[in-house]
């Protein structure tokens, strides 16, 4: 196959779907995280986790009274205190709560909360319920940190970047499967690849223009091409310390953990995993989901403790809403307010926080939140991030001591 630029283009770049600010992603995977420096893990629960199901105020005999079909037995819960304990399936979490290694937040929301997936998932990312805001609290946080140019202050492993990391100067890189990250090769030429490749440094090296954009462009693919022969290489030469299970989101959770071992240069990481709209069959739909959450999240943490680096990361767990308290006639939960955060982290201070809200005290059926979620990102930012909370949410909320 002769290579011209038409037929290379026709091949695609198979990184292209990173998003690259110039000079960074290559640069970064030679700058260390510099000493002193925290990171933040976020992982969002996409559909809205039934709050209810996963601490369970077993203790409380109204709960079974609003869930006769779904609601979980006394004698299954994995009992945090005399009052509260968790979803069965979420026994590795457990044993990193007795670690005291996991707080969990209770009761958190917003005033007047919205149950528009789009619009509920929109408020928790840019942390603000009362207006549409252009950014995410997170692109917000690293505009403020990364006025030296740090190349590398996140990456996003979802497919698309959340509206929590869009920030106004500075641009998040995307990778939602590293072994894709890579020039694409036609299967019907496999031995083509380093002709493919040959011609892509060729096409871009030699390319001159006094058009500082085109100079961009030039530079970014070949930093971009520079970087798909790292990332993959060191994820294949990463030494795995723990026992993951199978599947996508504990693979994307294994190759954050090679990218924090390796110090590249991240402030924030941000992963979902989805499907917890669980409007009917929530027992099973929900039980598969939370046993994969929390074995995955538990090998994560081990993993990079086996590496000596969970002492500079945390990782929170959020969803957009929590599920109604009643069960519906579905053997489901429909969309809620109120639910539980969760932090890991070995300098977390671990145990429970806030009040349980309400289950008889309810708003429309709903129940009321106790912690404004924002408390939670404040706390995040003063005490692990380093950085005054008020410059990114706009006003001062109450830390909570988990951190």
């Amino acid at each position: 196959m002769k290579i011209t630029r038409r037929n290379l283009l026709k091949l695609g770049l198979g990184f292209s779907a990173v998003y690259l600010d110039p000079y960074r992603l290559v640069n970064s995977l030679a700058s260390p995280v510099k000493s002193g420096n925290n990171s933040l893990v976020v992982i969002q629960l996409l559909g809205g986790n039934d709050g209810l199901n996963t601490v369970i105020p077993y203790a409380n005999g109204k709960y079974y009274d609003l869930r006769p079909r779904i609601g979980i037995k006394a004698n299954e819960v994995l009992k945090l205190d005399s009052n509260v304990g968790f979803h069965p399936n979420l026994s590795a979490l457990a044993k990193l709560y007795d670690e005291k290694k996991l707080a969990i937040i209770q009761g958190c929301g917003y005033e007047n909360p919205n149950l528009s997936h789009f619009r509920s998932l929109e408020i928790w990312q840019t942390a603000n319920p009362d207006k549409l805001l252009p950014t995410g609290w997170l692109g917000r946080y690293i505009d403020e940190v990364n006025q030296s140019g740090n190349p590398f202050p996140g990456i996003n492993l979802d497919f698309t970047l959340p509206k929590s990391l869009i920030a106004n100067s500075t641009i998040i890189p995307s990778i939602s499967n590293f072994k894709d990250f890579h020039l694409d090769n036609d299967a019907h030429y496999p031995d083509d690849n380093k002709a493919h490749i040959d011609a892509f440094k060729n096409m871009y090296q030699n390319f001159e223009s006094k058009n500082n954009d085109l100079s961009i462009i030039k530079k970014t693919g070949l930093d971009a091409l520079s970087a798909s022969f790292k990332i993959p290489q060191m994820a294949s030469k990463y030494n795995v310390l723990a026992k993951y299970p199978k599947g996508e989101f504990a693979n994307k959770l294994k190759f954050m953990a090679c990218l924090i071992a390796n110090s590249a240069s991240g402030k924030v990481y941000n992963l979902s995993l989805g499907g917890f709209d669980t409007h009917v069959n929530q027992i099973n739909q929900q039980a598969h989901l939370l046993n994969e959450l929390s074995d995955s999240l538990f090998a994560f943490h081990k993993d990079l403790e086996a590496h000596s680096v969970s002492d500079k990361v945390i990782t929170v767990i959020f969803s957009e809403f929590g599920r109604r308290p009643s069960q519906n006639d579905g053997q489901g939960t429909d969309h809620g307010t109120s639910q539980p955060v969760m932090v890991i982290g070995s300098k977390v201070k671990g145990g429970l926080y806030g009040q349980y809200p309400s289950l008889t005290d309810l708003d429309n059926g709903n129940l009321k939140h106790e912690v404004d979620f924002r408390c939670v990102y404040a706390s995040i930012l003063d005490k692990w991030l380093n950085v005054d909370s008020s410059l990114i949410l706009g006003k001062n909320f109450e830390n909570i001591d988990f951190v």
